[in-house]
């Protein structure tokens, strides 16, 4: 019984231990250093292997955009638009595709997805949920597994405090047949998916106005 309680006693001080040292680590994380993002000689187009005729959508693009600044990609229906985001959030890479793209002046590195966020212009939410349930799921899946969770729920609350969803934060989100929260309410939830994991750089296909 003494060898057990012994046990027992070195058990509770080894996961105090490892607790201490994973806020300690995640403190260390927790420093977000702001991101630029800039492009040089972006181009995306499609071949045609019948009449072997590539048709160009981007071509030969330039830009940047600062820190703490919002960037708009504007242009008319079918400017290539869309492709210019993917190719920038990385998200497709298939035809033919030429670019330079830097991140706080070096080339994107494999971790780039890891400090971005990409909200899609349709939404994909579960309709069986609650914002907070859906928020809450996503934060214990994509944050940090060392990151407390007392800190992961109060991001939650954060981010539906500064997009105007705490006050339907216990609603179903909803969808087809099952009646939920407006349009506008879920286009700001799919960017408050997004919002959660702290992204330096996020990209909005078709942001709301």
């Amino acid at each position: 019984m003494l060898l057990l309680g012994a046990l027992v006693v070195l058990f509770l001080q080894w996961r105090k231990r490892r607790a201490i040292q994973r806020r300690i680590v995640w403190n260390r994380l927790n420093k977000s250093v702001p991101a630029s993002i800039s492009w040089n000689n972006l181009s995306c187009g499609i071949h045609d292997s019948d009449t072997d005729q590539t048709t160009m959508i981007v071509q030969d693009s330039v830009g940047f955009a600062t820190p703490g600044t919002l960037t708009a990609i504007r242009g008319p229906s079918d400017a290539g638009k869309a492709s210019l985001l993917d190719r920038l959030a990385d998200r497709k890479t298939t035809g033919l595709v030429q670019c330079e793209v830097f991140v706080n002046g070096r080339f994107r590195g494999k971790n780039f997805k890891r400090i971005t966020g990409y909200v899609l212009q349709d939404d994909l939410l579960p309709a069986m949920l609650t914002v907070r349930e859906h928020l809450d799921y996503v934060a214990a899946l994509r944050l940090p597994s060392i990151m407390p969770r007392d800190e992961k729920l109060q991001r939650v609350t954060s981010v539906m405090t500064d997009l105007g969803l705490d006050g339907i934060a216990d609603h179903i989100i909803g969808g087809g047949m099952q009646r939920g929260i407006s349009g506008g309410e879920r286009r700001r939830l799919s960017i408050a998916v997004e919002l959660g994991t702290d992204p330096r750089i996020i990209f909005l296909d078709e942001p709301p106005p």
